[in-house]
């Protein structure tokens, strides 16, 4: 089974009060603390040029499956409410399973 790639991408108007220190060194290893129990393989995070993209930043969650994201979020009781830490604005959610990859 190929691997889910969930990407949480934050629109360019975070960028007035997006905590990038917060979200880094406290929200982040809250959701692999949290949710490598149900899959959570690996975590980036980038910060977009919002200029051409219209988002400021994204985080690529890798899952096992698509079923453990979905049951990490049902479970979630800490993770979406601590968004509020560190930005005011709400983030689109991206889910999808891996179709192809290369790597060097």
């Amino acid at each position: 089974m190929a691997p889910t790639l969930v990407n949480v991408i934050y629109p360019a108007a975070a960028s007035a009060d997006f905590n990038m220190d917060y979200y880094l060194g406290t929200h982040m290893p809250l959701v692999q603390k949290n949710w490598a129990p149900h899959g959570l393989k690996s975590w980036n995070v980038a910060l977009l040029d919002k200029e051409t993209s219209g988002y400021h930043v994204q985080a690529v969650l890798v899952f096992e499956t698509a079923e453990g994201f979905k049951a990490a979020m049902s479970e979630d009781k800490e993770i979406m409410p601590d968004v509020a830490n560190f930005t005011s604005t709400k983030p689109s959610i991206w889910i999808g399973a891996v179709s192809g990859q290369w790597s060097a």
